[in-house]
């Protein structure tokens, strides 16, 4: 009988543990990816991001906002850095992102497939770096995104109609590019 009354209250225990444990978890992740998504910028990472070590918790690093409820990464504004290298896909893990402002740097290198999987991210701004290659077809993945700003780049190929899903944007921005094609009619609607 004790066996019964006693196994509820471990469970119980187990399970505020884990709860609790959640934000942490998140937080170290989190700070682990984006260690690795730093790695990739070549030159002056670390006069531009000097606080982004294991050392210092990833809501006080600079150019990084928290939600607060769950200490996971909400937004990521890294424009005006100077910056160089390239973007790194495990910043398509970051699944809590609904704000990455990367623009106005000198980043090289293809657009990350991997920003596709962003389904929550709102706003998207790669413009004025040296970017290269097509623009990726999972963008289209975006559904809610309202600001996709590319311009300003050495993107070529085909505007593709995938971003014809892309039924939030209110401002999109490809000018100062090599691409072709026409802007599919659903976009926005």
């Amino acid at each position: 009988m004790a066996f019964l009354f006693f196994f509820p209250l471990m469970m119980l225990s187990i399970s505020i543990f884990s709860i609790s444990a959640l934000p942490h978890s998140y937080q170290y992740q989190h700070q682990q990816l984006l260690l690795r998504f730093k790695d990739a910028i070549s030159h002056n990472n670390i006069t531009s991001l000097p606080d982004w070590t294991p050392h210092i918790p990833l809501c006080n690093w600079s150019a990084v906002t928290c939600n607060p409820s769950f200490k996971s990464v909400f937004a990521l504004n890294l424009s005006h850095m100077n910056l160089h290298g390239t973007i790194s896909p495990v910043i398509g893990n970051l699944s809590s992102l609904r704000s990455i402002d990367l623009s106005n740097n000198a980043l090289n290198g293809h657009i990350p497939l991997e920003l596709g999987r962003l389904t929550s991210l709102k706003y998207l701004y790669l413009g004025t770096n040296h970017l290269t290659g097509t623009i990726p077809h999972t963008l289209g993945n975006l559904s809610a995104l309202v600001d996709l700003y590319l311009g300003e780049n050495d993107l070529n190929g085909t505007i593709l109609h995938s971003l014809g899903n892309l039924s939030a944007v209110v401002t999109l921005g490809l000018g100062d590019n090599h691409l072709t094609g026409t802007i599919p009619p659903e976009l926005g609607r």
